[in-house]
């Protein structure tokens, strides 16, 4: 997440496919590194849905991006892809 600059990071607080890398990342969520900022209640008609939460999590360090490439692993198909990533600071001035 440091070589990212992720600053937020936002989840369902029901886990319904029971992954391994969810557990993981709400073991992360909750070590003391990130605050809750946001809880926002959803609303549908999909009745496993009912009662779900959107909450927006808030890393406590101060990151910047170093890498240039995302990288993500995806083990059911054995393949890793590589996703260009450009700074929005890179970007110049978009005042109007």
């Amino acid at each position: 997440m440091e070589d990212y600059g992720t600053n937020y990071i936002v989840v369902e607080d029901k886990d319904h496919d029971n992954l391994p890398e969810m557990k993981l990342l709400r073991r992360i969520l909750n070590s003391g590194n990130f605050t809750l900022r946001t809880k926002i209640d959803l609303t549908t008609n999909l009745s496993w849905y009912r009662g779900a939460n959107i909450l927006i999590y808030e890393y406590s360090k101060n990151v910047s991006l170093r890498k240039k490439t995302l990288e993500i692993e995806i083990p059911k198909m054995g393949r890793k892809i590589s996703i260009p990533i450009k700074n929005p600071s890179d970007s110049g001035s978009n005042s109007r």
